[in-house]
């Protein structure tokens, strides 16, 4: 089954593609499982109408209340991809799914945004991104974990795309899961002060001539490809020999590798952690050594936090 299989529909504006998606997938289980629920009013035009069962792709041109990691808010200007992809567990997947293997085949864990963010860091540098941009403290392009994508000029991270993943869950069940992906093709948004991000946003509009744009349908269905190229890799970690040679393809895209960086707990009063990013561990944990010192160095697993670099140099791990 080619991507171009992909059932998919397209908005004009939308809250959130996440959101919306989300709701139509828990209201087509409810329909199935109780004859009085029926789809959302907004998703009942869409065509075709998307199911629990098989993979669904929503794309809008603005979203009204975008959503980011953390409960921040995706500025969603147009001209931009706004982009969500539903794909179903095993378990509930339909017969012809199953077969393709466009379905989640092992419980759902942080490495599947791991996953995404490695396959779209491919599918963007493979536009010639790295060889556009002239300035000399850059990186190139590639994963600030877990779920940013974009490039670093010295310590100052600049993001082009960012990754949401969210479980559709009913009744204690994960029918599958949501994966959004914002893009930022013709602008990057202008972000208040008030949004106290630590990263200024920059679009592909920035850095490629304007013939050298993708029309946006183009670009979701490379996205397409991308996503069900990570979900592929996703279900095949599953043994000792998969795992240690994605943590090797990670480390290749990997930003923060070599890095001095600083965590800050994303709950909690825990103070925050100053180290060296020391790449990721075989459950998709970013792991930091906490010592400079070689003979004393300790290195602790990070599960989820806020990180920032907090200089341009890159020491040797």
């Amino acid at each position: 089954m080619p991507t171009t299989d992909i059932c998919h529909h397209h908005l004009s504006e939308t809250d959130s593609t996440n959101s919306q998606l989300l709701a139509a997938m828990l209201a087509s289980f409810g329909q199935v499982n109780a004859n009085n629920q029926t789809l959302p009013n907004s998703a009942m035009n869409w065509q075709p109408q998307p199911h629990y069962t098989r993979p669904y792709r929503l794309t809008a041109d603005h979203q009204r209340a975008g959503r980011g990691q953390h409960g921040r808010v995706w500025q969603s200007p147009l001209g931009n991809l706004y982009y969500s992809l539903y794909i179903p567990s095993e378990k509930y997947a339909d017969d012809a799914v199953r077969k393709t293997g466009w379905a989640l085949a092992r419980p759902l864990d942080g490495r599947l945004s791991l996953c995404v963010g490695y396959q779209l860091a491919q599918l963007l540098a493979g536009k010639g991104i790295d060889t556009t941009r002239h300035h000399p403290a850059a990186s190139s392009l590639g994963v600030k974990w877990v779920n940013d994508i974009g490039w670093y000029i010295g310590a100052d991270f600049c993001k082009l795309a960012g990754i949401l993943l969210e479980p559709v869950t009913a009744h204690g069940n994960m029918l599958g899961v949501v994966m959004g992906v914002g893009i930022n093709v013709a602008h990057a948004p202008d972000l208040p002060p008030q949004a106290a991000v630590d990263y200024r946003a920059v679009a592909l509009a920035d850095v490629l001539a304007a013939a050298q744009l993708p029309p946006l349908a183009d670009l979701a269905q490379a996205v397409d490809g991308a996503l069900m190229q990570a979900v592929a890799q996703f279900n095949g970690l599953y043994d000792a020999q998969t795992v240690p040679i994605f943590c090797q393809q990670f480390a290749t895209v990997d930003l923060l590798l070599g890095k001095r960086v600083q965590v800050l707990p994303t709950q909690g009063d825990t103070p925050p952690i100053v180290g060296v990013g020391q790449g990721i561990d075989a459950a998709g944990c970013l792991q930091v050594r906490l010592s400079d010192c070689a003979h004393h160095a300790t290195v602790t697993r990070i599960w989820n936090g806020r990180v920032r670099v907090l200089d341009a140099e890159t020491l040797t791990i």
